[in-house]
């Protein structure tokens, strides 16, 4: 494979699967969150990056399938492990926005704003008489 697609593709797949393993893990620490992305950024950068695009195209899609669902309250009460991963996105971002190209960073912090604002909404929904107010993710 690595004459196929080069080192440097395998190295930045590996990153992306042990990234997502992470997200996954309901055990990583915020700690063990902001030490793996300071530890990127001063070791593999490229690979930071493409963490960061992974998300960024992630969230975006996301967002646009929650923008053009009939009911956005239905298609984010049904995106119960999204939601729950939101406190790893947010130590994420905080970590790493920071670090990265001030679009970048914007990006994604805009992003994860909406996601999470969806998010907020859906679960305050979700418990009986709180208000009935619904936001709508705002995209570009």
């Amino acid at each position: 494979m690595t004459s196929l697609l080069g080192a440097d593709t395998l190295r930045i797949i590996r990153v992306l699967e042990t990234e997502h393993h992470a997200m996954r893990n309901p055990h990583t620490s915020r700690e063990q969150t902001l030490d793996r992305v300071h530890r990127l950024a001063a070791a593999d950068m490229p690979a930071l990056l493409a963490i960061t695009a992974d998300k960024i195209v992630a969230f975006g899609s996301v967002l646009r399938r929650a923008a053009r669902a009939d009911d956005p309250d239905t298609f984010w009460q049904a995106r119960g492990p999204f939601r729950e991963q939101m406190p790893y996105f947010r130590t994420f971002t905080t970590a790493a926005a920071p670090l990265l190209p001030l679009t970048m960073a914007a990006e994604l912090t805009g992003l994860l704003t909406a996601a999470d604002r969806a998010c907020q909404t859906t679960d305050s929904l979700s418990r009986p008489g709180l208000s009935q107010i619904r936001a709508v993710p705002t995209l570009r």
